[in-house]
C-alpha cells in the first residue's frame, strides 16, 4: 500500500490531514482492490496514489460531504484516475502497435488499397451507426482527421468531454466490428 505521509505532510489544516487520514484507513484497501480490477495490479497502487491527491486538492468539498456522498466521492476518484491510466495505456499500445507496422511496411500492392478502402468504408458505416453524441464526434476524429481540442471548439465542449466520446465511441465500434453489425 502506498504511504501516506508524504501526502499527508502537504496538507496544512490538521483538520484536514486527519480527515484525509481517516478516509485512507476506512477505504484504502478497498479502493486498491477496485482499482485492480480497472487497470491490473502493476498500476493499482499508483492509481491509489492519484486518487488521493485528487482527494486531497479536494479537501474543502470532502469536509461537507455526509460519510456515505465522502465514499461515494472516493470511489468515483479512484474510478476516474483508473481510467485516465488505462486510457494512457491504450495510447501508448496504440503508438507502439502503429510503430511495428511503419517497420514492416512495404509498397502496398493493389489488392492491399482495396481492402484498405473497403475497411474504410465500412468503418465510416459502423460510425454512422453510433448514436449521436459518440456518432458527431468519431466522425469528425477518425473521418474529418480533426485534432480533439478543434472538435471540442465545433462542439462547444470541454477537451475532456470529447475525448470521453471518443473513447467510448471506439469501444462500441470495436464490439460492432467485431461482431460485424455494422449495417446500411
Amino acid at each position: 500500500m502506498i504511504t501516506l505521509t508524504p501526502l499527508l505532510a502537504a496538507i496544512e489544516n490538521e483538520e484536514d490531514r486527519t480527515l484525509i487520514a481517516v478516509l485512507y484507513e476506512t477505504y484504502a484497501v478497498d479502493m486498491k482492490r477496485y482499482a485492480r480490477s480497472i487497470v491490473g495490479e502493476h498500476f493499482a497502487e499508483d492509481v491509489l496514489h492519484n486518487a488521493f491527491q485528487k482527494l486531497i486538492l479536494n479537501v474543502d468539498d470532502l469536509k461537507e460531504m455526509s460519510h456515505d456522498k465522502r465514499r461515494l466521492y472516493a470511489f468515483t476518484a479512484i474510478r476516474w484516475c483508473a481510467l485516465d491510466v488505462k486510457r494512457k495505456e491504450e495510447k501508448y499500445t496504440v503508438i507502439e502497435d502503429e510503430y511495428i507496422e511503419v517497420i514492416s511496411e512495404t509498397t502496398p500492392s493493389v489488392i492491399d488499397k482495396l481492402l484498405d478502402r473497403e475497411g474504410y468504408e465500412y468503418l465510416k458505416t459502423c460510425i454512422r451507426n453510433l448514436r449521436d453524441p459518440l456518432r458527431e464526434a468519431c466522425e469528425m476524429k477518425y473521418l474529418m482527421h480533426m485534432k480533439e481540442r478543434e472538435i471540442a471548439q465545433s462542439l462547444g465542449l470541454t477537451e475532456k468531454n470529447v475525448n470521453a466520446r471518443i473513447f467510448r465511441g471506439k469501444h462500441v465500434l470495436q464490439k460492432m466490428i467485431r461482431e460485424n453489425d455494422c449495417h446500411d
